[in-house]
Order: C-alpha cells, then sequence, then structure tokens
C-alpha cells in the first residue's frame, strides 16, 4: 500500500510538470484560427470556442445580421469581440450580433468597376469574461459585399416623329445612381441605318440621336413597317430600343418608337428653251422621281403629228427612278417650215395612296427652219443618256462630253449653255470638259444647249443627286448592330455607317459618295451575300478586313491576295505547328504606327471566331503590299516566336486594302491604350508602304 501511494503521488507531480496550453501558435482544421503567444508564468485555462462560419454575405443596401455562438465551459461567461471592421459595421457584444448594411459602393472596386464582388476581412477575438489571464484567440473571417445595381434608367419620350426632310433632334437622360455621371456606352438597335448619337458638350448623362430622313426614305409601293395599318404606306415606323451600360457593365434599355411621315415632292420635268431645228427633229425629256420610288411615267399630252415619221422612246431605269423619253419627227412636210410647233408632255409618279396620279405637265417648243444644214449632237462618253450622277457635299466631278457639228464630223460646236442659268452657279462646261459641284443636297436637273454657227440648236439633260454634308463615308456591313465589332467601329469611327445587306438595296445611290468598306466576321458567315460584298469593293475606294475568316471572302480578292499581291495565308493559329500558347502573344506595329503604353493582347472573345486568329506569310518578293503588324511572344519566352498579321495592299483605283487576321474589336488594351485600336485601323488606311517594315 506504501508503494502504492508512492507511484501515484509521482505520476501527479509529473503530470503537473506538463503545460496543457502549450505557446505557441495554434491552427484549426480550417486553417482559421490562432492563439497569441502567452507569458510561461500565466496560469492558462479553457476559453471555449466559438462557431465560427466560412464567410459572411452581405448585399449592398440590404441589412443583415450575424449572432455568433459560443460554447464555453461549464459556468463560464464568454467574452467575444471585433476589429478591422469596415465603415458601417455595428456589433453589439451583449448579444454577439453583428450588423450591417451595406452602402451602395461598398460592393464595388474603384479601381475596376467591373467586379462585382469586393471581400473584407475581419478579426474575431474571444477569451473568458472574470479570468483575467485567460489568453485571447483570433480567427478571420471574410465578409463578402455583392454588388446591387440601383435604379438605372434612360428617360426621354417613348415617340417622336419627324417628316422627310426634317431632322430629328431626340435628346435623353440616363439616370444611374451607382455611376450619376457614367461614363456610359451607348448603343441603339433598330434605328435607321443614318441615324446618329451625338453626347452632349458638358453633360456627360445627356445624348441626342440625330436623324435627318430624305426624300426617299417612306416608300409608299414599299413600306414594310407601317405606323398604325397595313394601308397607312405614307408613315414608316421604327422601333428601336436605346441600349446603355455604365463602367460596371450594368445594362438598361429604353424601348423608342420613331416615325418618319411621308413628303410628297412636286414632280419636275425640265425642258429647254425654245430650239431652232431642221425637217428631222430629235429631242429628249428626262424626268427623276423626287421620292425614289418609281422610274416616272412620261408621255406626249398634245395632238401627235401625223405627218411625217414620229416616233417616241421611254426608257426607264427603275433602279435609279428616272425615265427618258426620246422623242423623233423625221420627213417633216415642208409646209412646217418657218412654224413653231409646240409638244406638251405629262409625266406621273405615285400619289399619297400608291396610284401613278400624281402628275405635272411641261411643254418644249420647236421652230422649224428648212437649211441645208443639221443641228449639233452630243456624245456622252462619261455621263450616259438617262444616268444619275451622285455627289457627295460640294464634291467637284468632271465629266468628258462632246458637243459636236452635224454636218462637219470630229468638229466641235463652241456655243455650248447650261441652262436654265440658276444652274450656272454650279455647272460649266469648256473645251468638252462638263464640270459639276454642288453645296446643296437633293436632285437637282440642268441641260446643255449646243448652238451651231447655222442657228441649230439640241439640248441633252444631266440629272445629280447631291448627298447632305452629313452622310457617312464609312459603312459598315453587319447583319447585327449590337454585337461587339459593330460597337467598336461605331464609337471609334466617326460617323460610320451601318448597313445590312440583306435588308438594305446595295444600288449605286447608297453605295455612291463613301471612301471606306468595313467587312468583319458578321457579314462573312454569311455566303449568300458574296454578291453584294463583291458589288460593294467594286465601287468604294478603301476596304478593311478584319476578321479570321478572311478565307471566306470571295474567290476574286483570295487570288488577288495570293497571285497579284503575292501574299500567303499560312492559316489559323490552331493550325501552325509548334505555335506559342496563344495567350503570351501581343502585337508589334511599324515604327510610324502609334506605340502602346503596354502590350496588347487579344480578348479572344469578340467573336465566335476570335479565338483562332488568321496568320499570313509575307515573302520579299510581295508586291504592292507590307506587313504593319506582327503577332509575338518576344520577351515572354525564352524562344521568342513573330508572325504576320496586319498587312496593307494598295488597289488600282488608288485605293487601299487593310487586312488584319482577326477583329479590331478583340484588341485587349489597358485603359491608357483603349484608343490605340482605332487609330491603328486609321493608320492602316493612310500610311504609305514606303515606310520601313522592321520591329
Amino acid at each position: 500500500m506504501k508503494y502504492l501511494l508512492i507511484l501515484m503521488l509521482t505520476i501527479l507531480f509529473l503530470s503537473c510538470e506538463k503545460d496543457p496550453y502549450p505557446s505557441g501558435s495554434f491552427t484549426g482544421d480550417d486553417g482559421r484560427l490562432r492563439d497569441t503567444r502567452r507569458n510561461p508564468d500565466q496560469d492558462i485555462n479553457n476559453p471555449g470556442s466559438p462557431d465560427l462560419p466560412l464567410d459572411l454575405e452581405f448585399f449592398e443596401g440590404k441589412l443583415s445580421k450575424h449572432t455568433f455562438r459560443f460554447i464555453a465551459p461549464a459556468g463560464k461567461e464568454p467574452v467575444l469581440w471585433l476589429e478591422d471592421l469596415p465603415r458601417g459595421v455595428e456589433y453589439d457584444g451583449s448579444t454577439m450580433t453583428l450588423s450591417w448594411q451595406p452602402d451602395f459602393r461598398a460592393g464595388n472596386d474603384k479601381n475596376d468597376p467591373t467586379i462585382k464582388v469586393v471581400t473584407y476581412f475581419i478579426t474575431v477575438k474571444w477569451k473568458l469574461a472574470d479570468e483575467p489571464n485567460t489568453e485571447a484567440r483570433e480567427a478571420t473571417i471574410p465578409l463578402k459585399v455583392f454588388d446591387t445595381p440601383r435604379n438605372f434608367e434612360v428617360r426621354s419620350l417613348d415617340s417622336q416623329w419627324v417628316d422627310e426632310g426634317e431632322t430629328l433632334e431626340y435628346e435623353f437622360t440616363i439616370h444611374n445612381e451607382d455611376f450619376p455621371n457614367g461614363p456610359f456606352k451607348v448603343a441603339t438597335e433598330g434605328m435607321p441605318a443614318n441615324a446618329r448619337v451625338r453626347e452632349h458638350p458638358t453633360d456627360p448623362r445627356k445624348r441626342t440621336i440625330i436623324f435627318k430622313p430624305d426624300y426617299h426614305h417612306v416608300k409608299i409601293n414599299d413600306n414594310p413597317n407601317p405606323c398604325s395599318s397595313s394601308s397607312d404606306n405614307d408613315c414608316l415606323k421604327y422601333e428601336a430600343k436605346i441600349i446603355v451600360s455604365n463602367p460596371a457593365n450594368h445594362e438598361t434599355t429604353k424601348d423608342v418608337t420613331i416615325k418618319v411621315n411621308d413628303i410628297r415632292r412636286p414632280l419636275a420635268i425640265l425642258t429647254p428653251d425654245t430650239m431652232q431645228q431642221g425637217l428631222d427633229i430629235s429631242f429628249s425629256i428626262s424626268v427623276v422621281d423626287p421620292n425614289g420610288e418609281v422610274a416616272p411615267s412620261i408621255a406626249l399630252s398634245s395632238k401627235r403629228p401625223d405627218k411625217g415619221e414620229f416616233e417616241e422612246k421611254l426608257t426607264r431605269d427603275e433602279e435609279n427612278n428616272l425615265s427618258v423619253l426620246n422623242v423623233s419627227w423625221k420627213d417633216i412636210p415642208p409646209v412646217f417650215n418657218g412654224k413653231t410647233v409646240r409638244f406638251d408632255f405629262q409625266s406621273c409618279v405615285l400619289n399619297d395612296y400608291g396610284r401613278m396620279s400624281q402628275c405635272s405637265k411641261a411643254d418644249f417648243s420647236v421652230e422649224i427652219k428648212v437649211k441645208d444644214r443639221k443641228a449639233p449632237f452630243f456624245e456622252r462618253r462619261d455621263w450616259a443618256q438617262g444616268e444619275i450622277k451622285y455627289l457627295r457635299h460640294k464634291e467637284r466631278k468632271s465629266y468628258t462630253v462632246y458637243a459636236m457639228d452635224g454636218d462637219q464630223t470630229y468638229q466641235s460646236v463652241d456655243n455650248v449653255v447650261v441652262k436654265p442659268e440658276s444652274m450656272q452657279k454650279f455647272v460649266s462646261f469648256r473645251n468638252s470638259r462638263l464640270e459639276v459641284s454642288f453645296d446643296k443636297p437633293g436632285i437637282h436637273q440642268f441641260s446643255l444647249v449646243a448652238t451651231s454657227d447655222y442657228n441649230l440648236s439640241s439640248a441633252e439633260s444631266f440629272v445629280v443627286e447631291v448627298f447632305p454634308e452629313t452622310r457617312s463615308k464609312t459603312i459598315y456591313f453587319t447583319d447585327s448592330v449590337r454585337d461587339n465589332e459593330a460597337r467598336f467601329f461605331t464609337s471609334e469611327m466617326t460617323n460610320v455607317e451601318l448597313m445590312n445587306p440583306v435588308l438594305q438595296p446595295l444600288n449605286n445611290r447608297n453605295l455612291s459618295g463613301r471612301d471606306n468598306l468595313i467587312l468583319g466576321t458578321s457579314i462573312l458567315k454569311d455566303p449568300t451575300l458574296i454578291e453584294d460584298i463583291k458589288k460593294a469593293m467594286s465601287m468604294i475606294k478603301n476596304v478593311v478586313v478584319a476578321t479570321p475568316l478572311i478565307e471566306s471572302m470571295p474567290e476574286e480578292f483570295i487570288r488577288l491576295l495570293t497571285d497579284e499581291y503575292r501574299i500567303s495565308i499560312l492559316g489559323r493559329y490552331s493550325e501552325i505547328g509548334d505555335a506559342p500558347d496563344l495567350k503570351d502573344m501581343y502585337f508589334v506595329v511599324r515604327s510610324d504606327f502609334r506605340t502602346p503604353n503596354e502590350n496588347i493582347k487579344l480578348k479572344l472573345s469578340a467573336t465566335d471566331q476570335s479565338h483562332d486568329p488568321l496568320i499570313f506569310s509575307i515573302p520579299v518578293d510581295r508586291k504592292d503590299c507590307q506587313d504593319v503588324m506582327d503577332f509575338t511572344n518576344r520577351g515572354v519566352t525564352q524562344t521568342p516566336t513573330q508572325y504576320k498579321i496586319g498587312l496593307i495592299c494598295n488597289r488600282k483605283n488608288s485605293g487601299r486594302f487593310a487586312i488584319l487576321g482577326t477583329e479590331f474589336a478583340d484588341l485587349k488594351t489597358s485603359e491608357a491604350d483603349k484608343a490605340i485600336p482605332g487609330q491603328w485601323l486609321r493608320q492602316m488606311l493612310n500610311v504609305r508602304l514606303s515606310q520601313s517594315e522592321e520591329r
């Protein structure tokens, strides 16, 4: 018994020597809990443990509470307090309850507004009350605050109307409590093709949609969306949207109805003054529909001569809404010598109800003089009879037109005047050169009247349409106004017009007066539009092709690229063997291009083709082409690689091909370099080929 008692005392003594709560760090299974180091002489008791969540979630503007649960030793009172609290957090120590209603900036990062969740870290500390030697333990808990978009709307009238020929200024204001002053990105959907959005000079919340429909806008005979009923064809309705996004990429839309009222323009028949001709008479009458709907009817309304050979021939150009009536009267009996014969004409176009009954009348007189001479005639080398020429505002064009003597072959007539006299301000004729330049938009008609030395006269009429000064010089083919490519071009290029070849006719009128045609991924996905692309390329000087789908371009373009320019297409990036990781590649440009502050890479997400750009090979014997943009990983990896991705080629029409193997909208830039993709595009259209290629 004595020995047993000694053994028990020895065990008790040894157990008291071992510290039940060793000093140093303690980490729980979740890696969160840790205690502070203590004084070795302190007496430590078990402080219990709180039930801590992995994290706490809050939403901007919403009050949320969390009460901590604590398991303490029997008869002990726990103390729990919080440190490092974000602004606005309240804590009630008596109930161990945390309360917070985050403000509407708590879930946003001021350096990156697109971040939708912001995490804050608080420190939880606890110990037992009434025991001063109890060591405080602590843990860190993340508080996640989720962004809650506040009121974001576009305020404006729901509907607006405008007459053809007038200008609509549709104002709207953007209200957003999260970002009162933006900056905002604005796009539209379903708007007329030539509508544009103008920013307010001082108020970043305000925008104005500017839209001026011409007199061809509403077509009585072809109205796809009448304003009120199927018979209401004199009003065209657009059901559009205004789409606004703020810096956090929150988006709001506004439905807008724009109505365009048709204005019937009076029909003008241009006839020259009384002319003197012999016993063979010939003249022509040209009429153009000012409403752009039909080729007008033209007919003789006076009595038809019953002597000699009288013939009327009407030529109608439905595409350009122009008609020409050629009249000839041969073998006129001598009894008409010395008489003046008057011809009356009537021309008609569509009225408000779609009937060919909006008519105008005109007359033309010929003085018949029997002379052993023939009247002059015109040879319209550059301007065919019945052709409309389209001009930009104040654009000066020169055409070759010969006024020839009817008797002396190859002898020109010097006495040629422009009629009416009011047109002489805009039209001149000298040495067989017809020069025109107008500062007033609209349709203009004039005649050249040639009079020979024997006082015999002939006249030819000409028709010009002059576009308004605001007409866009750049068109972008697309089937969607909301895709990333369309948004890029409308924001980075001045006054670009989006055109859908499926919905808009690609006639001479729509394609004339343009300098730049832009083709991207969206339009090349539709193989049925190849002929439209070819027609537009033949009429427009500069062509931008920026897409990985360049191999879907018309075959004629591919042959031109490979055979004449001697440029090879290596293929899509994924087809190149041992190509580096695409995420490591960045752009390098020619020395005369704008140099970015930071490397510009690819987003790989602008379209469903952006993940796989197209790469070229540009040999030394290439012709009229030059490499201006490369793709490299130089300085990123130990084995640098460089590929050709952007080039420029001169066209025979003095224009330019600007070719990029990806979309400009897919270039990934820093905030400081966000303007560079648009600058590079403009430089590709304007720089000379003679500059150095080396980079």
